[in-house]
């Protein structure tokens, strides 16, 4: 089965083990390995070539520990910086990694290697604001690698600046076209920006790329990794015509956003699992009352965290019942981990459900892993009403203003 590039680019940004979410504080690498002596420039020279005959060989602690003693007598040597920061980056230690490749990008700003790990260790600390402006450094350093560009793509996407990841994914597209994962991000990008043709044009570009044509006996069909595929690729077409119009009118894109809606159960024998891709495309296209409609008629929650997670934001936005909201937000939480936006949606399930002091531990565990901004507003918001609620005033207060800070908008 093919792996998705998607999910590739995303294991690249991460390091695992790597849980960290602060940001360093010193502003050069840490010499702990430096001696109380003055390092000669023969013991550096010795310690750079144990530094990288120990990196060659994926002896990654050795690699940091040779490289710290080398910088220790001389402290801006590019080759040691880079070694030091991509050993302690594969040892998920993402913090001091970040301390020697800031400095070696400040001594050799075009070194794409530096750049690119530079990325990938701010990501690994939950930072991406911080991550894509090197990445993008990288790209461009790299003009013939669309996984350079992909890696930039997602991360402007996960922060918001959607024009500017359409650009890169579409600079991705243009070196390697025909990638259903980068027209399926494009798309998802378009989408996001309110560009709904876009997005269509895309969305279709997408399911051709996944079609296998097969002989005059065989009509085209998706291969079966590509069937989850295809199902979003029809929900971003159903999406993008159900945005022309409002959820309390008739129109001819809403019949053709149906069409394409209709194709999903086609590709997706759980009749369930079709259902959850359905109610994503209205829900996502702010068609709340349909997307509630649809998963009130699912036997069961597909075992998805997406899905579940999706059926606790219905319950909670249409306001139907928060006691299946909770329930599916402890799921999601049990199907994909602690994250922020588990956590984030248990905390609010149990807010609605009158559960405070539930609602402001899991809040609070999910602003500590939050990455963007926009994350974070939203978070600091719904602890504002938590707090409200709980008759904590000041601290109520704190968070509504970090909130409007962060320009959060309710």
């Amino acid at each position: 089965m093919r792996a998705s590039a998607v999910l590739s680019v995303a294991v690249m940004l991460a390091v695992a083990g790597c849980s960290m979410s602060k940001k360093p504080e010193a502003t050069q690498p840490v010499q702990e390995a430096a001696s109380a002596h003055l390092v000669s420039a023969e013991e550096v020279l010795a310690h750079l070539e144990a530094a990288r005959a120990a990196f060659t060989a994926e002896e990654w602690a050795k690699a940091a520990e040779e490289a710290a003693a080398g910088l220790a007598g001389d402290p801006e040597g590019p080759e040691l910086l880079k070694i030091h920061g991509i050993a302690s980056l594969r040892l998920a230690k993402a913090d001091e990694a970040v301390v020697s490749l800031d400095t070696a990008a400040k001594v050799d700003p075009r070194d794409a290697e530096v750049r690119q790990a530079l990325a990938e260790a701010y990501d690994a600390l939950g930072d991406p604001e911080s991550a894509a402006p090197h990445a993008g450094a990288a790209a461009e350093l790299q003009a013939d690698d669309a996984w350079a560009y992909l890696a930039h793509g997602l991360l402007l996407k996960e922060i918001g600046q959607y024009a500017e990841a359409a650009k890169a994914l579409g600079q991705a597209d243009a070196l390697m076209p025909d990638d259903p994962d980068i027209l399926l991000a494009m798309a998802e990008t378009y989408s996001l920006a309110g560009e709904p043709e876009a997005c269509a044009v895309n969305a279709r570009a997408a399911l051709d790329a996944m079609t296998v044509t097969g002989s005059e006996s065989e009509p085209p069909h998706f291969p079966d990794e590509w069937l989850e595929g295809a199902a979003r690729a029809n929900e971003l077409l159903a999406m993008s015509h159900l945005s022309r119009g409002t959820p309390d009118e008739e129109f001819v894109d809403r019949e053709v956003a149906r069409q394409y809606l209709a194709e999903i159960p086609l590709l997706i024998r759980d009749s369930d699992l079709a259902k959850a891709h359905q109610a994503r495309a209205y829900y996502e296209a702010g068609f709340i009352q349909s997307a509630a409609f649809l998963i009130k008629e699912m036997k069961t929650v597909p075992e998805r965290a997406w899905a579940q997670m999706l059926v606790a934001k219905i319950n909670l936005d249409a306001g139907q019942s928060f006691d299946v909201a909770l329930e599916a937000a402890k799921k999601a939480v049990a199907l994909e981990g602690e994250s922020a936006e588990s956590l984030g949606l248990r905390g609010w399930a149990n807010y609605k459900a009158g559960n405070l002091e539930k609602a402001q531990t899991d809040l609070e565990a999910a602003l500590a892993l939050a990455r963007t901004r926009a994350e974070k507003g939203k978070l600091h918001h719904h602890l504002y009403r938590t707090f409200e609620s709980l008759g904590g005033t000041a601290q109520a207060e704190e968070h509504r203003k970090v909130a409007e800070e962060l320009g959060y908008k309710p």
